[in-house]
């Protein structure tokens, strides 16, 4: 095993396309799981966002979100992903396990990378004030809307048909009601929406392409050194260490480029449709760091890549 040469661009993408190509059922696994997790964390910590902050555009709704926000990606998010991750080394190594005990550095690892894009989430918040009174406008709009479309169903059944006990100008008045409810909601969504502020937004923009650009030349590596049971990387130090001493061997362009190639094909699939995202954009972008972190360390020069 080499570790101490660069690779390039063609290597680093060949190692992160080989672990996709020989272990989809595997990637595609990750990203259901991973999915699902995702989603349920969202609803419920925006549900919790929303039920405690009640004045519109306060800072109260920042500063809980973004705490919120900086606890789960530390705690669960970062976590979950780096020990998926792995579960692809370990196929690629045909069934290698990774260290136990070592969930604490990498919550101390996921807690450094989410700091860094703290920053992103509060020009997020400046940007957008209105963000929880429009979270708390989406029920309302989803109820208006459904009794407008239900009412709209049974007005329409009634001009159709030639039945005495349908009362049509009852009917009427209710999908009248319905619909001013939901031209209502939405009017003042739309408002909401008016109340942002494009400079702050592109400001947190270019924050997170920062904070990504920061993360990636020491985050995904530090925290596979330090479930790697081939690494010596069991303390944060040791793992921060390991994790910029193996970016460096992609040098300061690829181990970006990279990712940047799979984030443009992630991007395409997301606008082809909802399913090449779910079936190959996603379980794409999960094989791309552990291929590349194995590559990094030298072992797609040895290692079959199929399980």
């Amino acid at each position: 095993m080499n570790d101490s040469r660069r690779y390039s661009f063609r290597e680093l993408f060949g190692a992160g396309w080989s672990v996709f190509r020989h272990n989809y059922g595997l990637c595609l696994g990750i990203t259901v799981i991973f999915l699902v997790v995702y989603i349920l964390l969202a609803v419920l910590s925006t549900a919790f966002v929303v039920s405690i902050v009640f004045d519109e555009g306060s800072t109260s709704g920042i500063i809980v979100n973004g705490l919120l926000g900086l606890f789960m990606s530390s705690v669960i998010i970062f976590p979950l992903g780096a020990y998926l991750g792995f579960w692809l080394v370990q196929r690629v190594r045909k069934g290698e396990r990774s260290q136990r005990g070592r969930y604490g550095t990498i919550v101390v690892l996921s807690f450094l990378m989410a700091v860094c894009f703290l920053p992103t989430q509060i020009a997020q918040g400046l940007g957008d004030p209105t963000g929880m009174a429009q979270l708390r406008m989406m029920p309302t709009m989803f109820k208006a809307g459904f009794d407008r479309g239900m009412a709209k169903n049974t007005l329409d059944a009634a001009k159709k048909a030639d039945f005495d006990g349908f009362d049509r100008d009852v009917l009427q008045k209710k999908y009248d009601e319905a619909n001013a409810r939901f031209k209502e909601a939405e009017g003042r969504m739309q408002e909401l929406q008016t109340e942002g502020n494009p400079g702050m937004q592109l400001l947190a923009g270019l924050l997170a392409l920062i904070a990504m650009i920061f993360v990636y030349f020491w985050g995904p590596w530090a925290m596979k050194a330090a479930l790697d049971p081939l690494e010596e990387a069991a303390s944060t130090g040791q793992a921060l260490a390991r994790g910029r001493e193996l970016a460096r061997n992609g040098g300061p362009w690829n181990i970006w480029w990279v990712p940047t190639v799979f984030t443009i094909i992630m991007v395409a699939s997301i606008c082809a449709c909802c399913l090449p995202f779910v079936f190959f954009g996603l379980p794409l972008a999960f094989a791309m760091a552990p291929g590349m972190y194995m590559c990094l360390r030298g072992e797609m020069d040895s290692t079959p890549a199929a399980a």
